[in-house]
């Protein structure tokens, strides 16, 4: 899993092959060039990663997490001025059965100096995971975990709200969207609702669907057996950010964090069987 830093100015990798981080300077658009490659360390040595999560401020830190499961991990790195990765800040553990498979970052509500924050979806744990991140030092501190009411359902990615409220999720085996609330201090302490990914009436009983993958709010759904080419949904911010039209809205999120549902299939989409 590839990501951009903040600045724009930077790309940084893992692999589920080597046990190492990546970053590359963007030379221009089409080009980049790789300025640092650091092994993964302390807990996580020898840990292969699914995602990389830098900061989106000063000063820039960069996060990964372990997957697959058993004996989760996850690391933080320093970057030099111009954002290549430097070397190893911190590491930390998760449980003995976590495999995390996406991370988000967030800020503290309410406070005049508020505490960067790490979100981690456990997949394996089916768990959420929230972290407190010294802003000078680089260093990871646990605040809690979350366990999903229902097991098997497999958080995979996740976004925060930039109000500090809620946190949305993802469910990679459940084909749904989570909106999970968020303590005074930002720490994700309910399930609060949930949303259907897959629109009522439309289902492929011969094969497994998977929400793979959100982006700011845009949420993917793949479908793992061609020619069904999966659903595309997305969800936006009435104050601020927009994720694509309006008819491709699956879940609008106002600045309250309420959700509200709608289903555009994209044209290359043929979920179109009826559920008998």
């Amino acid at each position: 899993m590839s990501t951009r830093q903040h600045k724009r100015a930077n790309l940084y990798g893992s692999s589920l092959s080597a046990q190492r981080i990546a970053s590359y300077q963007v030379m221009s658009p089409t080009a980049i060039k790789l300025s640092a490659d650091i092994p993964t360390g302390g807990v996580c040595k020898g840990k292969t990663a699914s995602y990389v999560q830098p900061m989106d401020a000063e000063p820039y830190y960069v996060f990964a997490a372990s997957w697959p499961s058993p004996n989760a991990c996850g690391v933080s790195l320093s970057v030099y001025p111009n954002g290549t990765l430097k070397g190893l800040a911190d590491s930390w553990s998760y449980d003995r059965s976590s495999g995390i498979h996406g991370l988000a970052m967030g800020m503290e509500q309410g406070q005049s100096d508020k505490r960067q924050l790490l979100y981690s979806a456990d997949l394996n744990g089916d768990s959420i995971w929230t972290h407190a991140v010294d802003k000078t030092a680089g260093t990871v501190k646990k605040l809690g975990s979350l366990k999903m009411a229902k097991s098997g359902i497999h958080p995979r990615h996740l976004a925060a709200h930039p109000n500090g409220t809620y946190l949305y999720v993802v469910m990679e085996a459940e084909n749904t969207l989570h909106q999970i609330r968020l303590d005074e201090s930002s720490v994700a302490v309910k399930d609060n609702q949930t949303y259907s990914l897959i629109p009522a009436g439309m289902c492929c009983p011969l094969c497994r669907h998977w929400c793979s993958d959100t982006e700011l709010f845009l949420l993917v759904l793949q479908v793992n057996n061609p020619p069904i080419t999966g659903l595309q949904t997305s969800c936006f911010l009435h104050q601020g950010v927009t994720c694509g039209p309006h008819r491709e809205v699956n879940a609008a999120l106002d600045t309250t964090g309420t959700s509200h549902a709608f289903y555009y299939p994209l044209p290359m989409a043929v979920l179109s069987r009826k559920c008998l």
